[in-house]
């Protein structure tokens, strides 16, 4: 009977405990084998530079600071990328919070630089006041990022870096929604060449767990493209790119759609974060939910036992 009672006691606490190994599996990983070359897991960063990963399965990469997809070669041959998103209204955000979106050669690979162009969205950085702010960017990391224009909330970008000789790098920012172009220089890579083994279509937040994600709702890249070798661009799909996603603060905060037919769309989902009584809590259905689903199971289990009980005192008493 106390062997019996223990096991139910168990099972009774398994709702408690799940949580937590649920979210430690997430922590166990500090870098990634693939196609014979390591991805690296903590690099530092303009605001963050390389993705920082926290686990990888099969089918997902999850990271502190990227959410998109990464094609990977094991060469060193990818000579440019490009995409295009609409920049989202991050009004009502949390703050301080920032985020990016970028196209790029060489964030996920532990060696080399990277050469990136895209878009800042933030609201009460520190260094810009309580104000939102919309940006322009490009970076060859480890060096500082450059900024261009403000740029507009709802109108859309088409990103593309692309090499155009040894060390050196074409970077291109055009807003399409009003056909200006706003980023166009040559970049010289020398002191930091990129990593040309992945091809990046990147969600970027900040790796310091106090600085949160604003509230963009989804993005979608649209006309993802990456040439190898100075070929023809091919849509980002025939390269089998890697699935990331962002863990932050414990808790699983993008979805990533699978590529569209043609390769050349995707979609990042973000879970907001809103402020309740002075504290930042996540909105998350399912974890809303998951306290309940916990003491369902547990009041189950309860019932069970108790029942299992009152029969084997009922035995007791009919064979006295």
């Amino acid at each position: 009977m106390r062997k019996k009672a223990f096991i139910i006691a168990m099972i009774a606490l398994l709702p408690l405990v799940m949580p937590a190994i649920e979210s430690s599996r997430f922590f166990g990983v500090t870098s990634a084998k693939m196609d014979g070359m390591l991805i690296n897991p903590l690099n530092c960063i303009r605001a963050n530079g390389k993705a920082a990963i926290l686990n990888v399965t099969p089918t997902q990469i999850f990271t502190t600071n990227y959410a998109g997809y990464a094609a990977i070669r094991p060469q060193n041959d990818f000579t440019d990328a490009r995409g295009e998103w609409v920049v989202p209204d991050i009004t009502g955000s949390v703050k301080p919070s920032m985020v990016d979106m970028f196209v790029g050669i060489g964030g996920v690979s532990e060696a080399g630089g990277i050469i990136q162009v895209g878009t800042e969205l933030s609201r009460g950085w520190p260094e810009y006041g309580d104000v939102y702010r919309y940006r322009s960017w490009y970076e060859n990391f480890p060096a500082d990022a450059e900024y261009g224009p403000d740029i507009t909330p709802g109108h859309s970008f088409h990103a593309m870096v692309w090499q155009v000789g040894a060390n050196l790098w074409h970077v291109q920012l055009t807003d399409t929604t009003t056909d200006t172009t706003i980023i166009d220089l040559d970049v010289d890579t020398s002191a930091h060449p990129p990593n040309q083994r992945d091809a990046d279509w990147i969600v970027e937040c900040r790796k310091d767990p106090t600085k949160e994600i604003p509230n963009v709702g989804t993005i979608t890249f649209r006309n993802c493209k990456a040439s190898v070798g100075g070929g023809t661009a091919q849509p980002m799909g025939t390269y089998s790119p890697q699935n990331f996603e962002i863990i932050k603060k414990g808790v699983r905060r993008t979805t990533t759609s699978a590529i569209s037919v043609d390769g050349t769309s995707f979609s990042v989902s973000v879970t907001p974060f809103v402020e309740v009584g002075g504290f930042v809590v996540p909105v998350d259905k399912f974890g809303l939910l998951a306290p309940y689903f916990g003491l369902a199971s547990t009041i189950l289990v309860a019932t069970v036992a108790t029942s299992i009980y009152v029969k084997h005192i009922k035995r007791r008493k009919e064979k006295q």
